[in-house]
């Protein structure tokens, strides 16, 4: 697999910040290249950035981009998952 530009979650991930992630994904996809998110630190994460997430994660698929969301904290997959967004938002370990 080629080279992925990483990012890491913040620790906080609600509506207030989902602008500037917004920003950061955009220049991601501009890049054409693949992403790696670091999401071991998320301790709260509200529904507009779970939305931004997975729209992220479908439109680099479209554009054959490899995503992967890294090492997710348990309270992120136990919200993807009460979310129902589990097929959206896939994790690696």
């Amino acid at each position: 697999m080629a080279e992925l530009t990483r990012i890491t979650l913040e620790k906080n991930c609600d509506i207030s910040k989902v602008e500037k992630l917004h920003e950061q994904l955009e220049a991601l996809l501009q890049s054409s290249s693949g992403v790696a998110i670091d999401a071991s630190g998320v301790e709260r994460i509200d529904t507009s950035t779970l939305q931004l997430l997975a729209s992220f994660v479908t439109t680099m698929e479209k554009h054959h981009l490899a995503v992967v969301v890294e090492q997710p904290s348990d309270y992120l997959k136990d919200t993807v998952k009460m979310m129902g967004m589990s097929r959206h938002l896939q994790f690696t370990n």
